[in-house]
């Protein structure tokens, strides 16, 4: 088989190029050209040349002649994300070739069939979003079938001759009869099998493996249609494709290497598009319908865009007739996000529609209230319902344990309050609260408040009343003292530390770890702690739930008497000896922290002017917070040039207000932040 010449590799790679420069123009083409990126297959019909490797060609003859070949594809490329496709192709052509050796002429033709799968890759995710040209590369694997036909006689059957003067003649050239052969000329019709020739149907199977190797680039024509224009290398895994190989009788020369195609093509593809039915039942009862109305229905619920109070809804999500999910239960959280669909009514509801327990309702009503218990700005109607609620619920029925001074504490203060299992921490306007709530009885509560005060953390006992809570006073301290017994102070709390960082960093980066415990010592470190566990298994478990998730500074402390403790102090097993002297600690795996550009925040539904001008831009995403608010964010960076780069352009296509902002596990950060944790200073 004949390898890759010069001239073959400078045509494949200036096919790659010249896409590729075309396509760095970063044009911008008109909204229509991109707003619609889905995820949708697309079905190609193509045709080009189809250029041959193989013996034929290479056998050392005097004169070879090549014939134009050409061949034509189907191609259905079916999206798998935003950067790769899994591609499903079939080809057909034929090929013919001669060459001409001393006293013989070889020629083949061939039907080809080729059946194939691809992965292509279309550097969408490295290369600007709005744009026209699309560079591709691809690699498959896949079946082809071959025939290959020799012509040996004229349509007389008279056998061909080839003579030293390049004449075909009836009989040899050095045959004693040579002056009574004549002139006979090619009908060029394969009447021959190559494999027949070689001894029948053994002689080699008339199927083979083919490994396709492609690169091209597609030009976007409109949101429908595309011109491809591409070049695939066939690499088969037979020597047969000509009918010549290293045994083939009467031919010298023959490579043993296997044959190959290229096949250099123009085609055009259709985007396949989900056709909506047209929702005339919604206007059937309405006089002012016209015909002429707009009927498009962009989230294909049903509900025409012209009346449609939810925009964009989630494919397969069942809607009512405005077009907004079904909410069963009428928590306000739709059934396709709702984790509990049938909620009790009037109970208040996270942001995934599961009933809020006491304590969520306390944090909550801590977080939004001043001392006096006036409630402060509230950023959503779910904390307002709340507060309202939380007045007529029978929650305040346990005992609550307050830290009194809680600031800049020392890390031997921050050991002692870890040292306390059942310790919780809560952030509100003023710094961190640190507490135990919902004890049971009074005796209890003093026992914990005994406990607190023996390891020198100033506390208070909280009471409910039906209405708040009021301090109790010395004197009942003492007197439920007297019936207490002494709290077993040799427990040990295992719990795990996210990490010790010289900076504070944002709630939004810890918003998926549960039982937070925020420290700010007086040391200038900012310590991140979670969970309390009276065993290490447990503890451990935990640790690689949040090494998992991208903090990868993570590790298991342990506390005893008020005091921090290595683990093998604890009973534990391990490799190494365990510094606990208070240092800088803690690291978030930087793949997980990305940049992107702010459009905008809202806490209803997006005005349907500002949307269709957000989703104009392609690569828009939604963020929905614990608070209720979505955050619409462009694109995703890898670093703050990149990032910076897109800011500028939407800037100056009018979206003014955008700002750079840092993401996390899908968690909206500050900028600088998100460059603080990745260590891009």
């Amino acid at each position: 088989m004949r390898q890759f010449t010069p001239k073959t590799l400078f045509f494949c790679a200036l096919c790659f190029i010249s896409g590729t420069v075309v396509y760095s123009q970063e044009q911008l083409p008109p909204a229509a050209n991109y707003t619609t990126q889905l995820h949708r297959p697309s079905i190609e019909i193509g045709a080009g040349v189809l250029s041959y490797f193989g013996d034929v060609g290479h056998l050392n003859g005097t004169t070879q002649y090549s014939q134009l070949n050409w061949g034509y594809n189907i191609t259905m490329r079916n999206p798998v994300s935003e950067a790769f496709s899994l591609d499903f192709n079939a080809f057909f052509g034929k090929i013919r070739h001669q060459e001409n050796l001393p006293g013989q002429m070889i020629n083949f033709e061939s039907a080809v069939k080729m059946g194939s799968a691809s992965i292509s890759y279309n550097f969408n995710d490295i290369l600007p979003k709005q744009r026209n040209i699309n560079p591709y590369l691809s690699v498959g694997f896949g079946t082809m079938e071959f025939n290959p036909k020799t012509d040996l006689k004229d349509a007389d059957g008279n056998y061909y001759h080839l003579w030293s003067n390049g004449s075909l003649m009836s009989l040899p050239e050095k045959d004693g009869k040579s002056d009574e052969a004549t002139t006979i000329y090619r009908d060029y019709n394969y009447e021959s099998d190559w494999r027949e020739l070689q001894g029948g149907s053994g002689a080699f199977p008339l199927r083979t493996l083919v490994i396709p190797v492609a690169a091209g680039a597609s030009i976007n024509v409109n949101d429908k249609w595309n011109v491809n224009l591409g070049a695939s290398y066939m690499f088969a895994f037979s020597d047969n494709l000509d009918g010549i190989n290293a045994e083939t009788a009467g031919v010298s020369g023959v490579n043993k290497a296997n044959d190959a195609l290229l096949y250099s093509s123009l085609g055009i593809a259709y985007n396949l598009h989900h056709t909506v039915k047209k929702n005339t039942k919604l206007h059937e009862n309405n006089d002012d319908y016209f015909p002429g109305i707009d009927l498009d229905d962009e989230d294909g619920d049903g509900v025409v865009d012209a009346g449609d109070e939810c925009p964009l809804t989630p494919e397969g999500v069942v809607v009512d007739k405005l077009g907004c999910p079904i909410d069963t239960d009428g928590d306000g959280i739709a059934d396709h996000i709702d984790e509990e669909i049938n909620s009790d009514a009037g109970v208040p509801v996270s942001l995934v529609g599961v009933a809020l327990t006491d304590e969520d309702l306390m944090k909550m009503y801590l977080i939004y209230s001043d001392p006096s218990g006036n409630p402060h700005y509230l950023k959503s109607q779910t904390y307002t319902d709340s507060i309202d609620k939380l007045k007529n619920t029978s929650r305040k029925k346990g005992y609550r344990i307050e830290v009194i001074d809680s600031e800049n504490l020392s890390p031997e203060e921050i050991a002692r309050l870890l040292s306390v299992p059942d310790i919780k921490a809560i952030e509100t306007l003023e710094g961190m609260d640190f507490y135990i709530d919902n004890v049971d009885s009074k005796y209890e509560a003093v026992q914990k408040f005994l406990k607190l005060n023996q390891l020198n953390i100033p506390a208070r006992i909280l009471q409910p009343d039906g209405e708040g809570y009021f301090e109790l006073s010395a004197s009942e301290i003492e007197h439920a003292a007297i019936f207490n017994d002494e709290e077993n102070s040799d427990a040990i709390v295992f719990r795990v530390q996210l990490g010790a960082f010289k900076y504070k960093l944002s709630r939004n980066v810890f918003k998926d770890v549960r039982d937070l415990i925020v420290l700010q010592g007086n040391d200038g470190l900012t310590r991140y702690v979670s969970g309390s566990y009276s065993n290490i298994q447990e503890a451990a478990e935990h640790k690689v739930n949040l090494l998992l998730k991208g903090y990868e500074g993570a590790f298991v402390t342990a506390y005893q008497n008020g005091k921090r403790i290595t683990l093998k102090e604890a009973g534990a097993t391990v490799d190494k000896s365990e510094d606990i002297t208070p240092q800088a600690s803690g690291k978030i795996n930087p793949n997980l922290i990305k940049y992107s550009v702010k459009l905008g925040t809202f806490a209803g539904r997006v005005p349907a002017e500002t949307l269709g001008k957000y989703m104009s831009l392609g690569n828009v995403r939604p963020i929905r917070n614990t608070e209720g608010e979505t955050t619409y964010v462009y694109g995703s960076f890898n670093s703050m040039d990149d990032a910076e780069k897109g800011l500028s352009e939407l800037r100056t296509n009018g979206f003014t207000d955008a700002q750079m902002v840092g993401e996390f596990n899908g968690k909206i950060i500050s900028a600088r932040e998100a460059q603080t944790m990745r260590g891009d200073n």
